[in-house]
């Protein structure tokens, strides 16, 4: 499994299009997709894959029928709680988004489940410090104080994590 380099973060905040979106090495991170020219903007940073964290309900956007039209694929990993994951979930995860060095997107609706799952994902299934895996799923969206608070709980006792 590759890894990410935690040191290369670059804020996109930039772009008109998405409302927050960030970058870790190769991976990009974002807030809601909800519309054909985002993801024709995401097509030209050479995105293969994307993984929507939302739960089906949260908006009426079409990602799955959308990106695959645009030819990315697609991959619905939806989190409704951090409590439900289990370490066979995150290592499921980072395989699809850490397998080669392609571009990949992976969000939500404000991009703090996206902050909060990789945070655990750096430190348990690629193995960086608990303290800097924080700052960096901060830096990619995690701002939620009770999220911060699951994910502070779960890094402090990993057995919490669902078998």
């Amino acid at each position: 499994m590759n890894q990410i380099d935690l040191t290369d973060i670059e804020s996109l905040v930039k772009n008109d299009l998405i409302e927050r979106l960030y970058r870790v090495d190769y991976l990009y991170c974002s807030s809601k997709i909800t519309s054909r020219e985002q993801i024709e903007w995401l097509k030209s940073l050479q995105i293969k894959l994307v993984v929507d964290l939302k739960q089906s309900h949260e908006t009426d956007f079409s990602d799955r029928e959308e990106f695959e039209r645009a030819g990315i694929d697609y991959i619905h990993f939806p989190i409704s709680s951090l409590a439900e994951l289990s370490f066979s979930d995150l290592r499921e995860l980072a395989e699809a988004l850490i397998s080669d060095s392609e571009p990949k997107l992976i969000y939500c609706m404000s991009s703090n489940r996206v902050g909060a799952l990789l945070t655990l994902i750096f430190t348990y299934v690629l193995g960086h410090p608990k303290q800097r895996a924080l700052e960096v799923g901060k830096k990619l969206g995690l701002d939620k104080e009770g999220l911060i608070s699951q994910v502070n709980s779960l890094l402090d006792q990993p057995g919490s994590l669902c078998s």
